[in-house]
């Protein structure tokens, strides 16, 4: 997946309010990120963090294969 394309999606998931699955490479089960604050491109480099209320999270976009809200919060 493209950084361009996986930011856009964490970005309309942070002003949606709304849940995100992401598949890694080599693994099908769905890692959900949720509750997120903040999201920002670090740098040079391929990573984004994502700040969620509980986490930091560093995704290299490289390795996500998939990426679809998952629901909105009611």
């Amino acid at each position: 997946m493209l950084r361009e394309d996986l930011y856009g999606i964490l970005t309309h998931l942070r002003r949606a309010n709304r849940e995100v699955d992401l598949i890694l490479v080599g693994d099908s089960r769905p890692i959900e990120l949720r509750n997120v604050v903040t999201i920002e491109e670090t740098g040079p480099g391929n990573l984004i963090e994502v700040k969620t209320r509980q986490n930091n999270i560093w995704i290299d976009p490289s390795h996500v294969a998939a990426a679809y809200s998952a629901r909105a919060d009611i």
